[in-house]
């Protein structure tokens, strides 16, 4: 079973439309959550989301690319930058 507790701790933690910067400075949203079939285990969904468009309320076309996914677990875990342990991801703001 996952370690996660499913759709309502997903929502107290990351939304669809929420802008988070990478720890290696690029932008991404929300755009989904997934369910990994095999681990049971929470995965966000996201895309690029370019700077210069940030604090705009505007809907973007989504990219030709399928977007990223990355477990809840680790969207939330921390990463080494230069020997310090920085949070992975950063929220950022929300568009809407």
């Amino acid at each position: 079973m996952s370690k996660d507790n499913g759709p309502r701790e997903i929502a107290t933690k990351v939304a669809i439309g929420q802008v988070w910067e990478h720890y290696k400075g690029g932008h991404y949203i929300v755009v989904g959550f997934s369910l990994d079939e095999e681990t049971l285990s929470w995965r966000v969904q996201y895309e690029n989301y370019p700077k210069y468009h940030a604090g705009l309320s505007i809907t973007l076309p989504r990219s030709s690319l399928p977007p990223w996914s990355r477990c809840l677990s680790k969207w939330f875990g921390m990463a080494d930058m230069d020997g310090k342990l920085v949070p992975r991801f950063t929220h950022l703001y929300d568009v809407h």
